[in-house]
């Protein structure tokens, strides 16, 4: 995974590599990388340290993984995160 910082391009590049290729999931990271470090900074920025930020991401990851939050609702949060943090 090439976790660059990218704190004024936070765009989400779509995947090149067609659906259950052995290097879409580190793609998808690659493209997804400099959303989540924005946000990361943004929260650090706030106050929060940096192991509840991961600790809270992986949860948020975890819950939607095991489909114990809704979509809308996550939808919801995620906007709310980015308008908060812009």
């Amino acid at each position: 995974m090439n976790m660059h910082k990218h704190p004024d391009d936070t765009s989400v590049d779509p995947p090149t590599l067609p659906a259950f290729h052995p290097r879409r999931i580190e793609e998808c990271q690659d493209a997804i990388a400099g959303a989540v470090t924005k946000v990361m900074d943004d929260a650090e920025a706030a106050g929060w340290t940096i192991s509840e930020i991961t600790l809270a991401i992986a949860a948020i990851a975890d819950a939607v993984m095991l489909h114990e939050v809704d979509l809308e609702e996550m939808n919801f949060l995620l906007r709310d995160m980015m308008k908060n943090g812009s």
